[in-house]
This record gives C-alpha cells, sequence and structure tokens, in this order.
C-alpha cells in the first residue's frame, strides 16, 4: 500500500534556487517534447513521437541533461499519458471539443524517483544532474547534491519525492513510501454510529 507525508520548506533558499533550476528546466522539456507532438511532420518526422522516441532522442537536449535522468523520463511520460488522454477522448467523444495538451509557462513541479533519492537520518539527499553541478560551480555555488533536513521522512523508506512549487520562497516535499496493508479484524457485532 502507498502512503504519502508532506513537509513544507519556507525560507530555503540555497535549495530554492536549485529546485526552481530544476522546475524551469522541467517546464522547458515539456514545451520542448509537446512541440514536436503538435509539429512532428512539420519538423520532418515520418511518424509521431511517442515516449520512448522521445526519452531517447531528447537526451541529448540542454534541459533534458540538467534534470536527473529519471525525472526528465516521467516530464515526458506526463505528456504521454497527456496526449493519450486527448486521443482518447477524440476517438470516444467523451468531451465535446477536447485540446491538447497545453504549453507550460513557468516552474514545473518536479518528481525524484527511487535511485535520485539517498536517506541518512534526518536529511533526504536528492541528485543534481552533472550538467546543473557544472553550472553552479561556474557562478560560485558549491552545489554537489540538495540536502532536505525534516524529521518527517526519518521512519520511511521514500519510493518518490514529489517538490510542489508554492511561491517564490516556498515548496512543498511529498514523500511516497509503501507500507505493509493493515489487517481487517473480524466483526465482534458491536457498531456505533452518530446522529448530527
Amino acid at each position: 500500500m502507498l502512503l504519502s507525508r508532506k513537509h513544507v520548506f519556507k525560507n530555503d533558499t540555497g535549495n530554492m534556487e536549485i529546485l526552481r533550476h530544476m522546475g524551469y528546466s522541467a517546464y522547458k522539456l515539456w514545451n520542448v517534447g509537446n512541440y514536436e507532438k503538435r509539429n512532428y511532420k512539420e519538423l520532418g518526422m515520418e511518424k509521431y513521437p511517442n515516449w520512448y522516441d522521445q526519452k531517447k532522442r531528447l537526451k541529448t537536449n540542454f534541459f533534458y541533461k540538467n534534470l536527473p535522468s529519471q525525472t526528465a523520463q516521467d516530464v515526458l511520460q506526463l505528456l504521454e499519458e497527456g496526449w493519450k488522454s486527448f486521443f482518447k477522448l477524440q476517438k470516444t467523444g467523451g468531451v465535446k471539443n477536447p485540446k491538447p495538451p497545453r504549453f507550460k509557462k513557468d516552474v514545473m513541479d518536479i518528481t525524484f524517483l527511487k535511485d535520485a533519492i539517498k536517506q541518512e537520518g534526518n536529511i533526504t539527499r536528492l541528485t543534481i544532474s552533472k550538467q546543473l553541478k557544472a553550472y553552479f560551480k561556474n557562478i560560485g555555488l558549491d552545489a554537489t547534491f540538495i540536502y532536505l533536513e525534516t524529521h518527517r521522512f526519518s521512519d520511511i523508506q521514500i519510493k518518490e519525492l514529489q517538490i510542489k512549487f508554492v511561491d517564490k520562497d516556498t515548496f512543498v516535499a511529498v514523500a511516497i513510501y509503501e507500507t505493509d496493508p493493515v489487517d481487517l479484524k473480524e466483526s465482534n457485532g458491536h457498531y456505533l454510529s452518530i446522529d448530527l
């Protein structure tokens, strides 16, 4: 069974700057992929670019390389799901006039998958891509990893960590983890009801 826990981080300027760069790269990658899907014939592609084709071809894209590999693949997967939904709605007529996925205009929420996460007590360490590390080194910021300090995640094994941007100095980290299902107790014949 999958559950989630969240923690709000405020005024964490060092991490926020890195995460905003990643959110920016995610939305730019979304727009590159979306442009290809919308205009594949004009771009000289023989067939519609699916997720497998895009993740293979866009590996050299600047914005793809600014993200951890699994995070970039997740952005393209979300785009693919949006287009599949659009085609299904067109086919079934579930919505009168469905619109294809839109272009993003601001930083996009990002997801770190298991390989990009390491937990050490109260510290959750997130991976930064080589290209982004080099960029931060050039501007004088020593950023090798993102460190999130919170006791909320210390007793769970995180499978996925979603970063959601709230405003310029606040983001929410949502940790998704797996737990054993709770066994149901047998009915003992006693029930409680409340009248309002």
